[in-house]
């Protein structure tokens, strides 16, 4: 059986999609690269936005245009639980299953059902997982779900609950990774840094012998602890990376938000530089949140200028029905909450421009992401894949995919970064 895959949101729902990849993959399907090679088209969404829902529906809705005879289409994840199986049968009737997040283990029995003795062996809930990242990195989620009940997100709803992994089990699944070339591990969950054995865990991970980065993502300020701090500040393997999202600084925003307030945070801010003073810090910012004053914008602004962070990403408010916030309204015309992010945004490139001309001069190691003819696309420790800046490195025609390489920064830009490998350090 031929399976066509669309992935949709994040680096969390991605795993979701490998995992079914890998009960399927196990059971004698093969992946291919277009919906008309396929017998089974699989999509896996995000909802957690209104963009998110209009780009599930726009895959949705072409792949139910080239439908074949005989193809099926298997919609899941966040999509389907924010509409309702009801609801989602009346919006698009060409969809086979819609199968629900939490539900994702069956999908060998929804593809039995559909298929009936042409489908793979309904005898495992999930196989081992097929990665569709790099061969070099990969990711590592803890936990699924959520315990906050932040105002302005749909998570708890969509996911439920947190649901933590067993050390022991994400311990033996880094390991695999590790056998199979990752070198850059990254852990994630909704809030990684709320699963309870973090600390124990990334020591256990920092032993495994061909891991050489390890990545925290999707942290929150309330649940870094003083323990995770001083493993983050003492482990070598671990980057000094902090993805810290603190959504605003104003007292009054971040209490109709449901978040920590900005003392709290400033506290925690001041630990971690003193700990780790060559932290890279990333944040993310609304702007336009329903009570949002000019005053309050500018405190955010005036923040955001102080240039703690070398990575931002500010997004303009949108009003969702699954979140708390929803009876607020929204009140803050888009054009007005558009502008504040655009402020903030361009701030923070200058911002971005002064930090990456204080690496010129330093030679830094570089993981190699992909080529092009004689120049290679890289990053830092203190650049996470697919959201952060790269390093082009000019001479990387011999320096294979996945190595990590010390380079000479020679030029800067506002995000990206140039240089020359030092091939004789490469590992």
């Amino acid at each position: 059986m031929n399976i066509y895959v669309v992935s949709l949101g994040c680096a969390k729902n991605q795993v979701d999609t490998e995992k079914m990849l890998g009960s399927l993959l196990q059971e004698g399907c093969e992946i291919v690269g277009s919906p008309e090679e396929a017998d089974l088209m699989l999509v896996n969404t995000c909802a957690f936005i209104t963009e998110a829902r209009d780009e599930a529906s726009a895959v949705i809705i072409e792949l139910v245009s080239q439908k074949k005879p005989g193809q099926k289409l298997i919609v899941t994840g966040c999509f389907v639980n924010y509409y309702g199986e009801n609801i989602l049968k009346e919006r698009q009737c060409e969809v086979d299953c819609w199968l629900p997040v939490a539900s994702e283990e069956n999908i060998l029995k929804a593809v039995g059902k559909l298929f009936g003795e042409k489908a793979p062996a309904a005898q495992i809930p999930y196989g081992p997982r097929v990665r569709i990242t790099p061969p070099h990195y990969g990711f590592l989620r803890v936990a699924d779900g959520c315990e906050h009940k932040c105002a302005f997100c749909s998570i708890p709803r969509l996911r439920g609950g947190m649901v933590s992994e067993p050390v022991e089990k994400l311990v033996a699944e880094a390991r695999k990774m590790a056998e199979e070339g990752v070198v850059e591990l990254n852990v994630i969950a909704q809030d990684t840094s709320a699963y309870p054995e973090l600390p124990k865990l990334l020591k256990k991970l920092c032993a495994i012998d061909d891991l050489y980065w390890i990545r925290l993502q999707y942290l929150y300020p309330a649940t870094m602890s003083d323990e995770l701090i001083d493993v983050i500040a003492k482990e070598e393997k671990i980057c000094k990376y902090i993805d810290l999202p603190l959504q605003h600084v104003n007292e009054d925003v971040l209490k109709a938000m449901r978040r920590p307030t900005h003392a709290f945070t400033e506290k925690l801010l001041d630990k971690i530089l003193n700990k780790i003073p060559d932290a890279t810090l990333r944040t993310t910012f609304i702007t336009g949140f329903p009570g949002e004053t000019k005053e309050a914008f500018e405190e955010l602004e005036a923040f955001v200028k102080k240039g703690l962070f070398h990575h931002m990403g500010v997004f303009a408010y949108s009003l969702e029905e699954a979140t708390p916030a929803f009876p607020l309204g929204d009140p803050i015309p888009q054009e007005v909450k558009e502008g504040r992010a655009d402020i903030l945004m361009r701030a923070q490139k200058e911002i971005s421009l002064k930090k990456n001309r204080s690496y010129i001069g330093r030679t830094v190691p570089v993981i190699i992401d992909r080529k092009e003819k004689d120049r290679g696309f890289g990053r830092r420790t203190a650049d996470a894949p697919d959201v952060d800046n790269e390093v082009i490195v000019r001479n990387a025609k011999k320096i294979p995919l996945g190595s990590i390489v010390p380079v000479k920064i020679t030029g800067a830009a506002s995000y990206d970064v140039t240089g020359t490998a030092m091939l004789e350090g490469l590992i």
